[in-house]
């Protein structure tokens, strides 16, 4: 899978991904990511990508010019590498709010992907009505720009890809994986037995039991559990 990401702020997402258990799937070829300097398609001598929104009022929004070149040309690099279908990706606080079903839809589209980061207040409307196939939010919160959107949004898909986390079964078990209302069951490690402020804390007896049958029934009861106080929250 290849994915572009039209951003600000390109060393934060290259950052990110030069360690780490996505960066290993990188090493083996199973995924590229790439980066693209949004001001490197900008106008004037100041490389301009925003400007004043009409009507008035604060802040600066994306101008459509830049975008739809880096667009443009992010979509011929990708055809020209034999991906003939590629799903633009603008990450906004009035999209669709990102899950694991989502994830899952994005890894088995068969795609290359190109999400564009938001700053400022945002886009230009234009952007979002002719340029974008799929707008993408966290939640209903506010941070600065796309680019912590984008790297969560790459990184919940990419874990997918197969081979990225060594084992199909380490991410089967995920949280939201095969139920999106579903948490992943509680873990626990050596020693057996803690004492913390004075209180045994001890691993449920049924995981130390080795009957798989019945600890694979108490973890499935254990992820409705587990999850309840998130999702009634």
């Amino acid at each position: 899978m290849r994915i572009d990401v039209i951003t600000l702020f390109p060393d934060l997402i290259n950052s990110y991904f030069s360690q780490g258990i996505i960066f290993q799937g990188i090493k083996k070829g199973l995924l590229e990511i790439h980066t693209t300097y949004l001001r490197d398609y900008g106008r004037g001598n100041y490389a301009q990508v925003d400007d004043r929104v009409f009507g008035g009022g604060a802040g600066m929004a994306l101008m459509f010019e830049p975008m739809a070149e880096a667009v443009a040309a992010k979509k011929l690099e990708q055809k020209n590498l034999g991906i003939e279908k590629t799903l633009v990706i603008a990450t906004t606080a009035s999209g669709e709010i990102f899950n694991q079903k989502t994830a899952k839809t994005l890894e088995a589209a068969n795609t290359g992907l190109i999400i564009l980061c938001g700053r400022y207040e945002g886009f230009d409307q234009r952007i979002l009505d002719e340029l974008v196939d799929m707008e993408i939010s966290l939640g209903k919160f506010v941070i600065s720009g796309g680019e912590l959107a984008a790297m969560v949004i790459i990184e919940a898909v990419a874990r997918l890809i197969p081979g990225v986390l060594g084992k199909q079964e380490s991410y089967e078990h995920d949280s939201f994986y095969e139920d999106e209302n579903l948490a992943q069951f509680p873990q626990y490690t050596r020693p057996e037995t803690l004492i913390h402020n004075g209180k045994e804390l001890r691993v449920p007896k049924v995981l130390l039991s080795g009957n798989h049958a019945e600890i694979s029934k108490w973890r499935a009861s254990s992820r409705k559990k587990h999850t309840e106080p998130a999702v009634n929250e």
